[in-house]
């Protein structure tokens, strides 16, 4: 396997850091797209389980996260992530061909955005744990002064950290998290009312293109996003071609979780059904 390191030029100019993993005979392509307050070095297991089957996998840290430009965890509009993430498809698509696309959390909110705009770049659609609805415990003080801040303030950085513990049961990976410098602890009002406009929208009205498969992965002992409003997203999808895989005893990050490899192998006997993925021998 060959891995590898760029930038790529996002909206405004902005470098935005990326890493690819190539087996030597490529036979698939993945575009990995994070939760908030992640990076792309999180995903290492993932990517390499992945390219270890066949796939080229890209992952890029969004703006204002990890190793990429921009405020900590802020963006002006959350079209901006759609535009960021397009230019990463593009150049994923240049090397391999039409990639599947695999989002988690805020990861999965973007990343069904990105595909109910422009779903003729993928092939697929799988959504881990995504943000439709939040659970995050959020005050009704900070809830009626983000809007207000979001216009006088909209770069203030305010304390988000979100304990480890509560994604995943994994002790291994909790330590890990709990001394990572890229993890980000804070988030601006503009990207809270952005990102929950953003939530809100999916279970109202953004309407999921036809024909594009989707594969929907959720944890049934979510602490940060609402399983409930998830199935909700999922309904509200036209066509046949879905599924909806619900995992009781998993917390948030399913991909980090005891028993992962379960999740991925969901995710491959899905993607073999739909000729996206190599045979297994």
């Amino acid at each position: 396997m060959r891995e590898r390191s760029g930038t790529l030029s996002g909206l405004g100019g902005l470098k935005l850091y990326y890493r690819c993993w190539e087996p030597e005979h490529v036979q698939g392509n993945l575009v990995l797209v994070h939760g908030a307050g992640e990076h792309v070095g999180r995903y290492e297991h993932v990517a390499a389980w992945f390219a270890g089957r066949g796939f080229a996998v890209w992952a890029m840290d969004h703006r204002g996260h990890g190793r990429s430009e921009g405020t900590r965890m802020h963006v002006d509009r959350f079209s901006d992530y759609l535009v960021d993430l397009a230019a990463f498809v593009k150049l994923a698509a240049e090397a391999h061909g039409r990639p599947v696309m695999i989002g988690h959390s805020m990861g999965g909110l973007i990343a069904y955005r990105y595909a109910a705009a422009h779903p003729e770049t993928i092939s697929a659609l799988v959504l881990s744990s995504p943000w439709f609805l939040s659970r995050a415990k959020v005050s009704r003080l900070e809830q009626a002064l983000a809007p207000v801040l979001a216009v006088i303030a909209p770069r203030l950085q305010v304390k988000s950290g979100i304990p480890p513990e509560i994604c995943t049961r994994d002790a291994e990976r909790i330590a890990l998290d709990q001394k990572d410098p890229l993890r980000c602890q804070t988030a601006t009002p503009r990207w809270f009312v952005e990102c929950t406009r953003a939530a809100a929208e999916c279970r109202t009205r953004v309407a999921f293109p036809e024909g594009l498969p989707a594969l929907f992965l959720v944890a049934g002992t979510d602490h940060l996003v609402d399983p409930e409003a998830t199935r909700a997203v999922f309904d509200r999808i036209g066509h046949g071609d879905k599924r909806f895989k619900l995992y009781p005893e998993k917390y948030h990050e399913i991909f980090n979780d005891p028993g992962r490899e379960e999740v991925f192998a969901e995710i491959l006997d899905w993607l073999r059904a739909h000729g996206l993925a190599p045979q297994a021998d």
